[in-house]
């Protein structure tokens, strides 16, 4: 076999390495010249690979799939220049004891997705039919479960879903599920933001895992030995799992579950491309979440601000509701005798005064010191029982004073006219408090 021929002709680090089936180990049969000019020597063909360097059984699962079960493989792994670009193709052998393939690799700045476009036609299809799905839609969640639902019947893979990761609360929320079982993942209460970090380590500085080989679920073990304790426990048998990443940020991962281990290949090129497109989408989609509640928060107190509430109004229909209008009593006093950093500490705790008998989303700061609570589908007496003891823990508050006025509709009195009658109640109590106490002075 002229293997020597065959990597010469290629215009990038390349060789042809064997792959022993009893052991993995890997070995150069011959190289380019371009590999040699990269490889720390030394790198005299014929020797194994091993022999001068760590073992890594990553890299030897890379060649394994490719000269042993036939596979095409495409990889990108960090490094510190950039990106290593690796490249794995299967070529013909005899020997019952060992395969080849061809591999090849090249350092570039960033993982570039157009190297992905080389896919199979059931693949293509689904990218065209993915790309479609997101850019048209209305309900982005509903999109992303459209596109996994759609990868799943492709790979006949069991389960998939999508978790992103919120690295300052230490927490993950698993952001879109498709699923052809019912058996899969139910009530899987070992995940936690730390348990998933041995997720990162088991990939390591892949883009990929894939669990097919009990070689593989082993190795797994060493590494992450509670996880696969999780996998066995939930009786998976397969699984491909992929980072989420923008900007070389992680915000999640994408696994399929449960396939068939004989078109691992398949699935995972499939795994790669919804990485491609919702790695992009989601960061989008989530920046967009972002600046939305950040133009209806108020940045002090953490509220819902007047935008939130008119959108809130607009939301009520006919369906009753409480209306609670409320004024802080002392705000200027404050700001003009101690400081406006006073003045926001006020602020702040008649939020938390808030907050700690209303549900936060059904609390606004609307102006300086003026707050709207907007309770709707409330009966009656459950907002009346609801003033009565807000304000009489208010009168044991010494910090915070609230002017208050209340109404409550089954409905038939809108709210704009709810939010009138509310706010008179609110001036009068307001002309009352200052009334008993002159010494404070008016606005």
């Amino acid at each position: 076999m002229d293997f020597q021929g065959l990597v010469d002709c290629i215009d990038r680090p390349c060789a042809v390495m064997s792959v022993s089936k009893k052991d993995r180990s890997v070995r150069v049969e011959c190289s380019n010249q371009h590999f040699k000019n990269v490889t720390p020597p030394p790198h005299t063909d014929g020797i194994l690979y091993y022999e001068h360097t760590p073992r890594n059984p990553k890299f030897e699962d890379f060649c394994y799939h490719a000269a042993i079960l036939r596979e095409t493989g495409h990889v990108y792994v960090e490094h510190p220049s950039g990106m290593i670009d690796q490249m794995a193709i299967p070529l013909a052998c005899e020997d019952a004891e060992k395969g080849y393939c061809q591999f090849s690799f090249e350092i570039t700045e960033n993982a570039e997705p157009r190297r992905l476009a080389t896919v199979s036609v059931d693949a293509a299809e689904f990218a065209v039919r993915a790309s479609l799905t997101l850019m048209e839609a209305e309900d982005f969640k509903a999109s992303v479960q459209a596109v996994l639902q759609d990868a799943l019947s492709i790979s006949g893979a069991h389960n998939s879903r999508i978790f992103l990761l919120d690295h300052k609360n230490r927490s993950f929320r698993i952001f879109c599920e498709a699923t052809n079982s019912l058996d899969i993942h139910k009530h899987n209460e070992a995940l936690t933001y730390d348990f998933i970090q041995a997720w990162g380590r088991a990939i390591g500085d892949s883009n990929a895992l894939l669990l097919t080989t009990k070689e593989e679920f082993d190795r797994l073990e060493e590494i992450a030995p509670e996880w696969l304790s999780n996998l066995r426990s939930f009786d998976v048998k397969s699984l491909v799992l992929l980072p989420l990443r923008r900007s070389k940020q992680l915000i999640g991962y994408v696994d399929f579950v449960n396939f068939d281990p004989r078109t691992s290949a398949d699935v995972k090129e499939l795994a790669e491309l919804i990485t491609v497109y919702l790695a992009a989408e989601i960061s989008n989609h989530q920046l967009m979440e972002q600046l939305t509640e950040m133009s209806t928060s108020d940045a002090l107190t953490g509220l819902k601000n007047r935008l939130a509430m008119l959108r809130r109004m607009s939301e009520l229909g006919n369906s009753g509701f409480g209306l609670i209008n409320l004024d802080l009593n002392g705000l200027k006093r404050v700001n003009d005798e101690q400081g406006h950093d006073a003045g926001d500490r006020l602020l702040v705790l008649a939020a938390e005064a808030l907050t700690k008998f209303f549900y936060q989303n059904d609390v606004f700061r609307t102006g300086g010191d003026e707050f709207i609570v907007l309770i709707p589908g409330i009966t009656r007496e459950v907002f009346q029982r609801k003033v009565v003891k807000f304000r009489e823990a208010m009168a044991k508050n010494r910090e915070v004073r609230f002017a208050i006025g209340t109404c409550w509709s089954d409905g038939s009195l809108d709210v704009n006219s709810a939010f009138r009658m509310a706010d008179d109640a609110m001036y009068a109590d307001k002309k009352a408090y200052y009334k008993q106490n002159p010494q404070l002075g008016r606005r």
